[in-house]
């Protein structure tokens, strides 16, 4: 060999240290790009695990509102005059393992034309003296683990007795 080409090669001695930290750098950052988006998949998942167990808990709230309804053969007493509210309860029906829970709040529905007084309609084959049909609106909240809620509303009708 030539003296030149001997000075060329010991000018090129950490070259393939240089490479490989190039490498290592670049695998580096495909490493911390992956963990992020595992960490945001993680995030999202569950936040959507909270919202569904929170709509299904007010939803359970809700059925549990008819429930009640249903078993009342007459209209319940309002116990709140200005908002027609009849009853309002809390019931842990789920296992507290699970973090979830609801509650509801059920109210007659206000008669347009006066609000003071609960919406009653006749049902048609039904003696009106005897029968009505009864409005209410039923909330439910339904809560699950730190931060989930979520609320729904639903109108229910329900055939009461109201004479002997």
């Amino acid at each position: 060999m030539t003296m030149f080409a001997l000075r060329f090669l010991r000018s090129e001695r950490g070259i393939g240290m240089v490479g490989a930290m190039l490498a290592l750098g670049m695998l580096a950052v495909v490493a911390l790009i992956a963990a992020g988006l595992a960490v945001n998949e993680h995030r999202s998942s569950f936040n959507d695990y909270v919202h569904d167990a929170s709509l299904l808990a007010a939803d359970s709230g809700g059925e549990a509102a008819i429930a009640w309804l249903r078993m009342n053969d007459r209209p319940p007493v309002i116990e709140d005059a200005t908002t027609l509210r009849v009853k309002q309860t809390s019931l842990n029906a789920m296992l507290a393992a699970n973090e979830q829970n609801f509650d509801y709040a059920v109210r007659m529905r206000p008669n347009p034309s006066n609000p003071a007084l609960p919406l009653m309609m006749p049902r048609p084959g039904y003696d009106t003296e005897r029968f009505m049909d009864f409005v209410y609106d039923v909330d439910a909240n339904g809560h699950a683990a730190v931060e989930g809620q979520s609320n729904i509303t639903i109108i229910v009708n329900k055939l009461n007795r109201i004479g002997n």
